[in-house]
């Protein structure tokens, strides 16, 4: 039923290449784009919320969910993650969901009336352009629908072929040392239409979500602020008034190898399939991260002097069943410096559970990633799954300071990976990378972030200069050892609104 919705709604995007000159195919194409994406993202919280507080009897989810927490093996927790689906579906069918439809009814004229005269709307879509006959992905275009306060109906460019992108990511971190290359593809052929605006709020597709497509658009337009967004949709339904900074869990310096707790062992077979390669110097191995500790120390006493609320957890504190229990809680600010993994299109063939497919690594998860024994409900292995089951009230904003953080199984719809589990939980914002990233220069990064986030500072802003920091920062030699991209290049932000 799903591949049928998609497959529909995909040959409703691909009007707008087929017919670019009629406005209302390409208000149609708009549309769907906000439809798929809003199914995709509705908020696990929202929904979690309105049960709660509906008085509807909630014993039997409960039960199943301490089962879930001290089931002995993953094929026993899939089982009774199934049975936690369908207790959900039976208990929303008793809600009263006309507020939560009013989400997916949105359309382009909506997103139109949220914007000011200083911002512009750019919604990147995926389409066959040969929808018919496909026979290769070469047929896979990229395309962008633009949308601004004064236009009655949405504008559509066709862009290039997916192929062409996949070739120009194959450079690597090197295509931000020269981007004129990918900005040709992207964003040149749109410049008449946001050239003359302050804010660009662009939702990416495919590829684009791999690829840091705002700093090469900043790189050639520094007097533009290129904002990547989740959805078009979030511009009306997701900008809330700014959260106090005044609460932050910190999680960094955490210790792979310990035990947690004195609980009976279970058995818990997870196999990782070598996703996270042997390299000790980057947030993508089971190395303990000495700069991670530094970071997490550092940030954590700066923000007490800010009469900031602030928790540290860190070496054998930081488990998967603390950071479970922050579900409920107000929290503002969360950061969570440790490794991270995600596979990716190669590495699997099940698409019915992608968010068991990413995962950050806590306190004690050595033994179970590598095949051993883990203590019931706290394995040290959390995944996307179990992220997008918590409820983060009042969030502000999530730091993932760990690899590939901002990757995952991508299709129309997003990326299914850590940034949707988040969102999922209810954060607002969140700050990813899209590569592995050097330890170092990461607790260098995160240090000035915070400097300047906590002085005042936007989200985006705050990222420059920390990128900015890096880039030139000089050693005691007066050496330049993190001026290449890679350093500093992999991070970007999600949703980033104030």
């Amino acid at each position: 039923m799903r591949d049928k919705i998609e497959s529909t709604i995909n040959e409703v995007e691909s009007y707008a290449y087929l017919w670019p000159n009629n406005p209302r195919a390409r208000s149609c194409a708009f549309n769907a784009v906000l439809l798929e994406k809003g199914l995709a993202l509705s908020s696990g919280s929202r929904i979690s919320n309105l049960i709660k507080n509906s008085g509807i009897d909630q014993s039997a989810l409960n039960k199943l969910k301490v089962q879930f927490e001290l089931a002995n093996n993953q094929d026993a927790r899939s089982a009774i993650q199934m049975k936690i689906d369908l207790e959900e579906q039976r208990l929303q069918k008793k809600l009263d969901v006309s507020s939560m439809m009013s989400e997916f009814m949105l359309d382009y004229e909506m997103v139109r009336k949220s914007i000011d005269s200083s911002s512009v709307v750019v919604e990147f879509i995926k389409y066959c352009s040969n929808y018919k006959d496909r026979i290769d992905d070469s047929d896979y275009h990229i395309g962008a629908l633009i949308l601004t306060k004064d236009c009655e109906y949405p504008y559509f460019m066709d862009l290039c072929s997916e192929t062409k992108l996949q070739e120009i990511k194959k450079k690597g971190t090197n295509l931000y040392s020269d981007v004129k290359d990918l900005y040709s593809l992207i964003w040149a052929p749109i410049m008449k239409y946001i050239q003359k605006y302050d804010k660009v709020y662009f939702s990416p597709v495919g590829i684009l979500y791999a690829l840091n497509i705002e700093y090469v658009a900043e790189k050639e337009n520094s007097n533009i602020s290129f904002i990547r967004i989740s959805s078009s949709r979030e511009l009306v339904m997701g900008k809330k008034t700014p959260t106090e900074k005044n609460n932050a869990y910190f999680y960094g310096g955490l210790c792979y190898d310990c035990k947690i707790g004195d609980e009976l062992n279970e058995t818990g077979q997870f196999n990782p399939l070598n996703t996270i390669v042997n390299d000790t110097i980057t947030r993508g191995t089971l190395a303990y991260l000495a700069g991670s500790l530094i970071e997490v120390s550092k940030i954590y006493e700066s923000l007490l002097k800010t009469n900031c609320n602030a928790k540290l957890f860190t070496g054998d504190k930081g488990s998967e069943r603390s950071f479970k229990m922050l579900s409920n809680n107000y929290v503002p600010i969360l950061h969570l410096s440790t490794h991270g993994f995600s596979y990716g299109h190669n590495s699997i063939k099940d698409y019915d559970e992608p968010m068991r497919k990413c995962g950050l690594l806590m306190s004690g998860c050595q033994n179970a990633w590598n095949g051993g024994d883990a203590f019931p409900g706290d394995d040290g292995i959390l995944l996307g799954e179990e992220i997008s089951n918590i409820i983060l009230k009042d969030n502000d904003i999530v730091v993932l300071s760990a690899c590939d953080t901002g990757l995952g199984i991508s299709n129309s719809e997003g990326v299914w990976g850590l940034q949707r589990a988040f969102k999922k939980a209810g954060a607002r914002s969140i700050l990813m990378s899209l590569w592995k990233v050097n330890d170092i220069a990461t607790s260098l990064f995160m240090e000035h972030f915070y400097k300047s986030y906590m002085n005042g500072a936007l989200k985006q802003d705050a990222l420059k200069d920390a990128r900015e920091f890096v880039k030139d920062y000089k050693d005691s030699e007066g050496n330049k050892p993190f001026e290449s991209p890679y350093y500093w290049a992999s991070w970007i932000f999600l949703d980033a609104f104030n």
